[in-house]
């Protein structure tokens, strides 16, 4: 009877165990998850600040390069006007 009572107790408490484990998993895998879901929005936002940056670079140089046709242009009337 000592036994039975024993091994009752003692299934018990691995379940209680086992639910505390359980809840502990739990916990952890929320934890990750939120984590992820961060970096995620950090990677989304990396992402769109290089695309913006790069469509800026983009027109810039696209400025750049209309200022130097410009000025060829008016280098080349300069030197026909001379001639």
């Amino acid at each position: 009877m000592k036994f039975l009572l024993v091994a009752t107790v003692s299934l018990f408490m691995m379940s209680v165990m086992a639910e505390d484990l359980n809840a502990m998993k739990k916990s952890a895998n929320e934890k990750i998850d939120s984590k992820i879901s961060m970096l995620q929005k950090s990677k989304r936002c990396v992402n769109e600040a290089t695309t913006v940056a790069k469509v800026n670079a983009c027109k810039s140089d696209m400025r750049d390069d209309m200022n130097m046709k410009q000025e060829m242009e008016e280098t080349k009337e300069d030197l026909d006007d001379a001639l």
